[in-house]
């Protein structure tokens, strides 16, 4: 696997994710309901790397959206923070849940990385709501809705399912040429696919 590779199209899914975010939300007041883009990345090469280059990838582009990501204090007033933690353990989870559930999965579907998409962007959103609810706790300065945060997570991951399946041509004529194990090829005939 290509590591610079796969940071230039996280880079790049990750401009696209933001840039759609705010498009969504222009006023930046709720919690938008918008697909993730880099997290059918993440899944994509959970399902196709080693165990360490899929985790370090989840968490990575965790952090990255994490850096990019900020919140505001409890009661709106003072200086939005920027939480490091819930997205890079929310992506790190969602890349082990799918390295898990992989030796069950006919990888090269489109319908297992949508689905794969879905159940782990759910994942990746419990995660980092639970951890800003602890953050929360200890330090004031970092304010949380629970409720609204939890259920834009959950709907955006039904949105993700979609960005899916539009990234799942590109990811798959990518794949070979950034190292992601191709079809696999035998020895005689045609190869596996």
């Amino acid at each position: 696997m290509s590591n610079v590779a796969i940071a230039v199209v996280a880079y790049l899914l990750l401009a696209v994710e933001i840039a759609v975010r705010q498009a969504l939300n222009p006023g930046g007041t709720a919690t938008p309901v918008a697909p993730y883009f880099v997290l059918p990345l993440v899944v994509h090469v959970a399902l196709h790397a080693s165990v360490p280059q899929a985790l370090w990838t989840g968490a990575l582009c965790g952090l990255m959206l994490d850096l990019l990501s900020r919140h505001t204090p409890a009661g709106g007033v003072g200086p939005s923070v920027v939480v490091v933690g819930p997205g890079a353990l929310g992506y790190l989870a969602c890349a082990y849940l799918v390295l898990v559930l992989r030796g069950v999965l006919l990888t090269w579907n489109p319908l297992v990385l949508v689905t794969m998409s879905i159940v782990g962007s759910a994942l990746a959103g419990v995660v980092g709501v639970a951890l800003l609810l602890v953050r929360a706790a200890i330090d004031p300065a970092v304010g949380v809705a629970a409720r609204a945060e939890l259920s834009g997570a959950l709907l955006s991951s039904l949105y993700t399912g979609l960005t899916a399946l539009g990234l799942w041509p590109a990811l798959r004529v990518i794949a070979p040429r950034i190292g992601l194990g191709g079809p696999a090829a035998r020895r005689f005939g045609r190869p596996m696919r």
